[in-house]
This record gives structure tokens, sequence and C-alpha cells, in this order.
């Protein structure tokens, strides 16, 4: 299980925008899967605010080696010009035995 917390910041001309946020374990996205998952959205008074999400793997046991490094992959949405940040971020990664 990968949390992920962080202040963020997301603004444009239009307040047409998201910064998305999305957890890898190695290759493989965590649950839920999307292409869109929304960390901040642009809206006016731009200022920044605290988020967090919460995503998770299940494994099953195998021995074979697997990279299952957690990550975390920001992106500005398409469309309108715009910036997003973060900022005071923490990615805490916990393992349950099932």
């Amino acid at each position: 299980m990968a949390t992920f917390s962080a202040e963020a910041l997301c603004n444009a001309p239009d307040d047409n925008q998201v910064l998305k946020a999305t957890v890898f374990f190695g290759d493989r996205q965590a649950e839920p899967v999307s292409d869109n998952h929304r960390f901040a959205t642009a809206r006016g008074h731009v200022e920044w605010s605290s988020h967090t999400l919460i995503r998770t793997a299940r494994f099953e046991p195998d021995l074979a080696v697997r990279d299952v490094t957690a990550r975390v992959k920001l992106q500005l949405g398409q469309g309108t010009d715009g910036n997003g940040g973060v900022q005071n971020w923490v990615l805490r990664v916990e393992r349950f035995n099932l």
C-alpha cells in the first residue's frame, strides 16, 4: 500500500487545468487503475493545499526476483496552458501479508 501526501499547486489562465498523480510499483500501476487521477485542480486565488491519495497492489508469492519499487508520476493534464507542482511531499509504503 502506498500513501502519497503533498502540498500541491495547480493554476491556469482559465482555471481549466489539473495535476494528475499516478502510483506505480515497478512497471505496474497501483489500484485503482485509471488514466485520470486528479490530484489537484486549478481554481481562482491560487494557493498551496494539502492532498493525499492511497493506492494498493497485490503481489502473489513468487520465488522470482522482481522490481516493485514504488514511485509517483505527476503530470499536467492535456489542453490549456498552466503549471503545477508539489512541495513537502512524502511517499509512505507499507507491506501487509495476507
